[in-house]
This record gives structure tokens, sequence and C-alpha cells, in this order.
């Protein structure tokens, strides 16, 4: 039961904090610093680094390493394999086809490239 009601009053008690703006500074501070140092470790694993992000502070050891390479590779190779698989195309062509400005006004673009 409680698994239930769990997410609800979370998303209601949050909602609340932004509305009234009390503790809204915190709220931001903890759940926006795990955004920000993962963002610090997803970069550092695409350069080739070994980084662990943690709270407030993201762990190097300021050597490259394979091994972070490998796994960021391997599990972008997987992302690729699954939307093909299951037919998202614009998950599997992200990467691959920026269509010009004028496509994005044409009337058929959203119908086709779906």
């Amino acid at each position: 039961m409680v698994c239930l009601i769990a997410l609800p009053a979370m998303l209601v008690i949050a909602m609340l904090v932004q509305i009234t703006g009390f503790l809204a500074g915190m709220q931001r501070i903890v759940f926006g610093m795990p955004v920000h140092e993962m963002g610090h470790a997803v970069t550092g694993w695409l350069c080739g680094f070994n980084y662990i992000p943690s709270l407030w502070v993201t762990v190097s050891s300021g050597e490259r390493g394979y091994i972070s390479s490998v796994v960021v590779l391997a599990a972008l190779l997987m992302l690729a394999r699954y939307a093909l698989m299951n037919k998202k195309t614009c998950l599997a062509y992200s990467g691959r086809y920026h269509p010009p400005a004028s496509a994005l006004r044409h009337p058929d673009y959203f119908g086709k490239y779906r």
C-alpha cells in the first residue's frame, strides 16, 4: 500500500515546495547537483577518463582509461540495436540525420520521418 502512495505523495510535496517557495533552493540543490555531477562524469567517460559521479563531487583518477570508453560504446551500440529492432527510427537515426530547417516546416515531415 505504501508503494502505491509514495510516488504521488512525493510529487505533491515537490509541487507544494515549488509553489510556496519554501525550501525551493534546497530542493534545487539536492536534486539538481547529482544531475550536474552526472554531466561531468558522462563527459569524462566520452573523453576516455574513468570518473565516478557522487554527491557534490565527481571522483577521478586523473588518468585516461579504456574501461569507461568501452562501456559507453557498448551502451550506445545496444541502444542503437534496440531502436532498430523495435522500429524506433527517431531514436536510431537521431545521430545520423539532421534535417534542414525547411524540412521541419513541410507538412509531411512529421508523418514521414517518425
